[in-house]
């Protein structure tokens, strides 16, 4: 169903818009961030016409199991997604950075969280939830000083430390289910034979996904 991925292709197309003006329009940071504007707001839009529209869950990628799933709680997800970006955007207008590669690193993370909002199956959670993060590495470190790369590199070994965290309880939770989908996934972790291994999983990959975004108590 394209209709169901029409907020991950306005983010994405919003990236390679950016880059295009850019290289077209050298020096000109008002044109690049108003194009960046435009995409993360058309974003949004398309995001809560999705939630508005009632037209129950739109599926995406399907064979046994679907692994993209759009209802009205993440196509709300995705707009805030969309509208946080766009807010950064506003706030970016003084910022000294390299106006293109800023806004198409920013439209990059936009985008990895408009498809985890809509991730139904654990590969693309940790697929998204990357693309979310890695551009985040670059945008701590793209001033180019020595206290903006010392962050850089912490956040960067810390988030790696919580991927490896995640991607074992990801791999665990295959292995005593079967299944990487949330759907097949949840019919399975009843089997009281797997819900040993099953709940190690559960724990881990929470707990991986927790500390990459410092919740409490991970946050210290």
């Amino acid at each position: 169903d394209h209709i169901a991925l029409l907020p991950a292709y306005a983010a994405a197309g919003t990236a390679v818009l950016v880059l295009i003006l850019d290289l077209l329009l050298p020096g000109r940071r008002a044109v690049v961030l108003a194009g960046a504007a435009v995409g993360a707001a058309a974003t949004a839009a398309l995001s809560f016409w999705l939630a508005l529209s009632g037209d129950g869950a739109r599926l995406a990628f399907c064979g046994s199991a679907c692994s993209f799933a759009v209802d009205a709680r993440a196509a709300v997800l995705m707009g805030v997604f969309a509208l946080l970006t766009l807010g950064v955007v506003g706030l970016s207008v003084a910022t000294r950075a390299p106006v293109g590669e800023y806004c198409f690193l920013l439209a990059c993370s936009m985008t990895g969280g408009v498809v985890l909002a809509g991730a139904a199956d654990l590969i693309t959670l940790i697929v998204a939830l990357e693309t979310l993060t890695l551009p985040l590495y670059v945008l701590v470190g793209l001033r180019r000083s020595l206290v903006s790369a010392d962050a850089a590199v912490t956040f960067l070994v810390v988030s790696v430390v919580a991927t490896a965290v995640s991607l074992l309880g990801a791999g665990l939770l295959y292995a005593s289910t079967g299944a990487v989908h949330f759907g097949q996934m949840r019919a399975a972790v009843v089997d009281p034979d797997v819900r040993p291994l099953s709940v190690v999983g559960c724990v881990l990959l929470i707990g991986g996904l927790a500390f990459k975004v410092a919740a409490v108590p991970l946050h210290a």
